[in-house]
């Protein structure tokens, strides 16, 4: 697959940032580039080679899950600059 200008045009439209005729060009090369390294790797014979979900054979360590005791709301709610119903109020960031 060969990945043409007006592609890059349309990525670069999507994401909505602006590229020079250099960076189009360059970016251009960039994905044609990777897009033989995805065509040379698709040419690999597979045949007989069993699927793997991950290259390791590490598992990761997980704590059992156990039911402690909450900390009192009262008390985080003490050092609180504002609380309102039992909640935390913060200010707000959207309008």
């Amino acid at each position: 697959m060969q990945i043409e200008q007006v592609q890059v045009e349309k990525l670069a439209k999507d994401v909505r940032i602006l590229l020079t005729d250099e960076e189009k060009m360059a970016y251009m090369d960039q994905l044609n580039q990777t897009m033989q390294l995805i065509d040379l790797i698709k040419e690999v014979n597979t045949e007989g080679v069993q699927a793997t979900i991950t290259p390791s054979t590490v598992t990761n360590r997980v704590r059992t899950d156990e039911i402690e005791e909450a900390i009192d709301r009262e008390v985080l709610q003490g050092v609180a600059q504002i609380t309102e119903d039992g909640y935390f109020k913060v200010p707000a960031i959207l309008d």
